[in-house]
């Protein structure tokens, strides 16, 4: 028999099969792509304005 937590004693907001208000699926899809913007754009955007400067300095 498989040991798997009681829906009573689980500390899930929201079961697996239930589904979130709209509210929280637009405020979450805003904050994963703010932070995939910061992962994908913004780091190679500074390490290479950043590389590039010291490029430039050392010449």
């Amino acid at each position: 028999m498989c040991d798997m937590m009681s829906e009573e004693n689980s500390n899930m907001l929201l079961g697996v099969r239930d589904k979130p208000p709209a509210l929280n699926w637009v405020l979450l899809a805003i904050q994963h792509v703010c932070a995939m913007f910061g992962a994908t754009i913004l780091v190679p955007i500074v390490v290479n304005t950043t590389a590039g400067q010291m490029f430039y300095l050392s010449l």
